[in-house]
């Protein structure tokens, strides 16, 4: 008699004991000679180093969860079990390492852990099956509706397995020592990984399509609120898992957070046909998660008008700190840039420097939007295809301006600023003036006194950065003009913008269209020939002046002007290239300076 197409019957018999009727059959139509004999019956198995008669009744043996319906669920699931690799266990937490969230909603907690025991697989080496185990394994874990509740969680686990069949491998249930809630140990993404994809670079498993595994390639990090911001701007930005980073070293430290460089392997977003690596800065926030927010979504903002740092998203890191992931300045900032390239820097490259920053501070500005800690620390610079790319740092971020003080580098601090007075446009525009200053000299403000409560009182009654020897008297007084006291007497960015393009193209062969345009293109030559002249040596120089710090001083002097009285000639050199020229419609003075 065939009972159906896996077994045969061969009769009935009676336990003299219970007095139980019982049927004999056997899997016959299952047993295989490819599979490999049973050691304990010695019958063919019935799949590949599996007889399903005899393997059961071993698993069965030598364990317990320390709860009898737990064993007595899971032992049920286990003498049913027609294959080595279905065998559902109960998975000691100890046996569990490395456990890390990675998606959580209302209902559950999904989590990544390294299985120590590994999963069960069958080895077909030397042409013969038999039973082993992978060396430790990732695994997902999850946490049900009722998983606290036993009776319902096991209710609920079997549903679970009924419904997620054809999707996943489940490989038994553990309990956490912490919580105690029951979980499901299992591999969500089972039937979709495939050798061909290649294997996830954080669970070692073979993906789930090309470059992606659905595990650790999460699209959202769990977060409501992150989740939410991201898919805001879903079109520009996205979550990046953090073991798509590597190679990660700090670059900076301030105030506002920690700066690292990093190698990220690109999503498909990015990459659709190749693993491609592309280098980026990683920006940590001090404060809470809500500040991060709230800088970041100014930062983005800020993008709407000002075409900085490109942001590619966000990422969180294994102390749970949630990352910024920003465009990479592979020249460093400016500050740097100035120490290294100063003496190969002719006046022609230093107002394109200029010009771009004025650029950009005019996009700032135009929207009533100010830095706040403007300095060569926060403009950075990016060689790209030999084009020296210019970018202001540091934009949107969250600064005290009360009772407690300010934050920012003492030399770049307009003088009302230092009084507690509102920081505005104009105090920007201060800060450019300094910058102006470096530029000249190569070195930075004051670099050889200490950045305290009395330069802050010598800045107030009047002390300005020095300039380099040569430097043109008219350029001098268009930095200074930016450092006056009165911060209404200070140009905007949009007027220093057109005043240093005008003197770009004077130098740039385009003289003769600008009245004095040789007295101009003759400053600058001779500034030239002095630039190899000049001693940039900083000795016992630290970077850590360029840290924002706390500044909160008291009772300052009222802000002055230098008492310093610029040559006569110089004077009128300044008012004829500021504002005695005529236009020609022959030249494009915002786009030639990219020439």
């Amino acid at each position: 008699m065939q009972l159906n197409k896996k077994h045969i019957v061969y009769g009935i018999t009676q336990n003299t004991v219970t007095d139980k009727y019982m049927m004999v059959f056997e899997f016959y139509y299952e047993r295989n000679i490819q599979n490999g004999k049973c050691e304990n019956c010695n019958r063919y198995n019935t799949s590949p180093a599996w007889c399903q008669t005899c393997d059961p009744q071993k698993i069965a043996q030598g364990w317990t969860s320390g709860n009898k319906q737990i064993d007595d669920y899971i032992k049920e699931f286990q003498f049913k079990t027609t294959k080595y690799e279905d065998i559902i266990e109960w998975i000691p937490f100890n046996k569990l390492n490395n456990i890390r969230i990675i998606n959580k909603d209302a209902f559950s907690s999904t989590f990544v852990a390294t299985w120590l025991d590994g999963i069960r697989i069958i080895s077909d080496e030397f042409a013969e099956y038999t039973q082993t185990r992978t060396p430790s394994y990732t695994v997902d874990l999850k946490t049900l509706p009722s998983s606290k509740n036993l009776l319902d969680f096991l209710n609920e686990f079997k549903g679970y397995t009924h419904l997620k069949n054809n999707e996943c491998k489940v490989y038994g249930i553990t309990q956490s020592t912490i919580t105690n809630e029951y979980m499901v140990v299992f591999d969500e993404f089972y039937s979709t990984r495939n050798h061909r994809n290649g294997k996830c670079g954080n669970c070692n498993r073979y993906n789930t399509s090309r470059l992606l595994c659905q595990t650790c390639d999460l699209l959202t990090c769990g977060n409501k609120d992150i989740d939410d911001f991201i898919k805001e701007y879903e079109d520009v930005i996205e979550w990046m898992p953090f073991h798509r980073l590597d190679n990660i070293q700090v670059i900076g430290k301030g105030r506002f957070g920690t700066v690292y460089s990093a190698q990220w392997l690109e999503s498909k977003r990015n990459s659709l046909t190749q693993r491609a690596y592309r280098m980026v800065a990683l920006k940590t926030l001090s404060g809470s998660q809500e500040n991060f927010l709230k800088d970041f979504k100014n930062y983005m903002k800020l993008r709407s008008v000002y075409r900085g740092l490109k942001v590619y998203g966000i990422t969180r890191n294994a102390d749970n700190e949630y990352l910024m992931v920003f465009q990479y300045a592979n020249m460093g900032n400016l500050r740097n840039y100035l120490e290294l390239n100063f003496k190969e820097l002719k006046w022609k490259s230093k107002l394109k420097l200029l010009i771009d920053i004025t650029k950009s501070l005019t996009q700032i500005h135009q929207e009533e939007n100010v830095h706040g800690d403007f300095h060569s620390g926060n403009v950075l610079l990016q060689n790209l295809n030999r084009n020296v790319m210019l970018y202001i740092a540091d934009l949107g971020l969250s600064r005290m301006n009360d009772s407690e003080g300010f934050y920012g580098v003492l030399p770049y601090v307009a003088p009302e600023v230092l009084n507690k007075q509102p920081y505005t446009t104009t105090a920007d525009i201060y800060s450019f003036g300094v910058i102006m200053a470096e530029i000249s000299t190569g070195k930075p403000p004051y670099y050889d006194i200490d950045y305290d409560e009395k330069l802050a009182i010598r800045i107030c009654n009047g002390l300005r950065p020095e300039f380099a020897k040569g430097t043109p008297e008219f350029y001098i007084q268009l930095a200074n003009q930016c450092m006056d006291v009165n911060p209404s007497s200070r140009p905007t960015a949009s007027d220093i913008h057109t005043k240093l393009t005008i003197w770009y193209n004077v130098i740039s062969n385009y003289a003769e269209m600008f009245k004095d345009g040789l007295v101009i293109k003759e400053a600058f030559a001779s500034a030239d020939l002095t630039i190899p002249t000049l001693l940039t040596t900083i000795p016992n120089y630290s970077q850590d002046k360029l840290t924002s710090k706390l500044l909160n001083f008291q009772d300052l002097p009222s802000p002055l002007n230098p008492l310093v009285i610029s040559p006569t000639q110089s004077s009128e050199v300044y008012d004829s290239v500021s504002q005695n020229f005529f236009i020609s419609d022959k030249i494009d003075y915002y786009d030639n300076y990219d020439n």
